[in-house]
């Protein structure tokens, strides 16, 4: 028995060390057979495309220049943004200035409106009005005159378009050479030597990003010579002021009647007045009678007028300045909403125009993009 045992033990081991070799040989054979039937994936990198700016070659992956398209869309977008809060600004501050020069002159407005040249003046050409021998709209091509003066007009817009296109033009370059800037360094890393003349990669599709900096440039010239101008504000202070002086009288218009009133009560007492001035200084008669009552009469009508003026202008000049106040703010905003949507068309069409330039720029590189499944 011990013996038995003895050799068993011994053949064991032998067993185990035929089923591993045995093991081995499969393994292998099945390694064998893998490499010699299973082809291996050939591995291709992404197509890189050409890219030329400021004389330097490039050679850029797909996924890279799209980075660079999505880039410059961006760019130009906020700069879009910013160039419109630029506007409003320059707006904004041009205007209140223009319209301060109107509002410091509403006072020497109301000296001439409650004036006795301003009184009979606009009688006068009420009356010649009445026969069609005069303009109708005497008072507003007065106020027209006297707050918005054209030269001062003219000269005041032509600043506000100076000035706005002035820091248009500084945003522009900004712009620009912000994006010239962050555009050349992304491609450094990718610098190549010129290819040379007659091969391949000489004449395949090039993205040549110093064409599409020409017509950025070109694009900004135009657009900044594109003159915003408005009709009612071309005419000048000719167009603004009888919108001006109808909408103080609208305003006014509640007292239309008191005014209608104070107007005939006037009349009646310059006619009482100069009556009874007359007989009192005229009353010794004799031939110089009727030339001393005319004079007579005519000085107390004026001192009548005169009177009365100062009655009215103390009773409602401070609400004809306050009107005519309402309608400068008015026509402020009117201005301001006018200015901004003449602006905005131009912005929408400079910076529309600038996007179709990047997405045409960058068209291989959606077509390397496609070519790879991205």
């Amino acid at each position: 028995m011990t013996a038995v045992a003895t050799d068993n033990g011994r053949r064991m081991p032998g067993g185990v060390a035929a089923v591993q070799a045995f093991l081995v040989l499969v393994a292998g054979a099945s390694l064998l057979w893998l490499v010699s039937n299973v082809g291996q994936r050939a591995w291709q990198p992404s197509p890189e495309i050409p890219v030329t700016l400021a004389g330097e070659h490039y050679r850029v992956g797909p996924s890279e220049l799209r980075w660079l398209e999505t880039f410059s869309a961006l760019h130009f977008t906020e700069g879009e943004d910013t160039a419109r809060e630029i506007v409003a600004a320059e707006i904004d501050a041009q205007l209140e200035r223009m319209l301060d020069h109107a509002h410091e002159r509403l006072p020497a407005f109301a000296d001439w409106y409650y004036s006795l040249s301003g009184e009979y003046s606009r009688m006068a050409m009420a009356a010649l009005s009445y026969a069609n021998l005069a303009d109708p709209d005497y008072v507003e091509n007065r106020a027209a005159s006297m707050l918005f003066p054209e030269d001062v007009w003219s000269e005041d817009l032509e600043r506000l378009e100076r000035e706005t296109v002035a820091r248009l033009h500084a945003h522009h370059a900004r712009l620009r050479d912000g994006w010239l800037a962050e555009v050349s360094e992304r491609l450094s890393a990718h610098r190549v030597p010129a290819p040379l003349p007659g091969t391949d990669a000489a004449v395949e599709d090039t993205i040549v990003l110093d064409a599409l900096t020409h017509e950025l440039a070109a694009r900004e010239t135009a657009a900044l010579k594109t003159r915003v101008s408005l009709s009612t504000l071309a005419a000048g202070g000719a167009a603004a002021a009888p919108a001006l002086w109808r909408a103080a009288a609208a305003r006014r218009s509640a007292t239309a009647a008191r005014a209608a009133a104070r107007v005939a009560g006037r009349g009646a007492a310059r006619a009482g007045s100069a009556a009874a001035a007359g007989t009192l200084i005229c009353s010794p008669g004799g031939p110089a009678a009727v030339a001393c009552g005319l004079l007579a009469g005519a000085g107390t009508w004026v001192a009548a007028d005169w009177a009365l003026l100062n009655v009215d202008e103390y009773l409602h000049r401070e609400e004809l300045v306050q009107a005519l106040e309402t309608g400068l703010d008015a026509l402020g905003e009117q201005m301001e909403r006018d200015l901004l949507d003449a602006y905005d068309a131009v912005l929408a069409g400079h910076y529309g125009a600038v996007q179709e330039d990047i997405r045409r720029s960058f068209v291989p590189a959606r077509a390397g993009g496609d070519a790879n499944g991205r």
